[in-house]
């Protein structure tokens, strides 16, 4: 059965600015149960924050993303689902069916909603932060596989979304607009499998991390590709695909 609210618990957390030092959460769903991390981006290292209820153990979140106003959004692989998921508690709100879609590259977008790269149709979707359905924007005119994908204020000028395709080990930006995909450069350093990449706000440094035990935080140069390993590991029991930065502080993450 699933966990069922009418309404996340107030987090209590939430206020203007960026939280305090900058981090990144990711859903290790390999860990039994699995757990919500708090990853430090200077050390690479990570700490529990919460422990997802047991009807989600089994579930591949391939893909996680704060809004601006500091929901926390994944992508259910499994169920082709998104799921708000309450950082403080790790209590589960499935919102609803994107489709048919399996959305790899949940990010946030310009404004208060979502973005998503579909690897099925190769497409760039808006997903609904209420139902959770995907809507066509345009097509990638890429052959996009593992992936994943992350906003950035500053893309373009007027913002876009960094993309990396893993079977070509490359960056692309993405106009989110038309939905076409730009090759920007080839990633050296690190091999890609499955995909976790986040741009931080508070430091507009491209963060990615994929498969290997006890992954590692990298940082990404998105002009020559570089790939800088960040510790020796972030403490996950499997495949690292979804990291995701607060856009405000939340108390509960920030004081951990």
């Amino acid at each position: 059965m699933f966990r069922m609210e009418n309404a996340m618990p107030n987090v209590g957390s939430l206020s203007s600015g960026t939280p305090v030092a900058p981090y990144l959460v990711s859903i290790d769903h390999v860990a039994s149960p699995s757990v919500l991390l708090k990853i430090d981006v200077a050390t690479g290292v990570s700490k529990v924050a919460c422990t997802l209820p047991n009807e989600f153990d089994s579930f591949n979140y391939h893909s996680s993303t704060f809004s601006r106003t500091g929901t926390l959004f994944a992508s259910n692989h499994h169920q082709k689902r998104i799921d708000k998921i309450d950082p403080c508690s790790c209590q589960v709100t499935p919102l609803g069916p994107t489709g048919g879609a399996s959305i790899p590259g949940l990010t946030v977008n310009h404004s208060t909603g979502l973005f998503g790269v579909d690897v099925y149709h190769d497409v760039l979707v808006h997903v609904d932060t209420t139902t959770g359905a995907a809507t066509n924007i345009g097509a990638l005119g890429v052959d996009f596989m593992n992936s994943g994908a992350t906003w950035s204020d500053t893309l373009n000028g007027d913002g876009g979304l960094y993309a990396i395709n893993a079977p070509t080990n490359s960056l692309y930006s993405i106009n989110h607009e038309t939905g076409h995909a730009t090759l920007l450069t080839y990633i050296n350093g690190l091999e890609f499998g499955s995909v976790g990449i986040e741009m931080h706000p508070a430091n507009d440094t491209i963060y990615a991390c994929t498969n290997g035990e006890n992954a590692i935080l990298h940082a990404i140069d998105p002009i020559t590709g570089t790939a800088t390993g960040i510790g020796t590991g972030m403490g996950h029991a499997g495949d690292c695909n979804n990291l995701a930065a607060p856009w405000l502080p939340i108390a509960c993450l920030d004081a951990l």
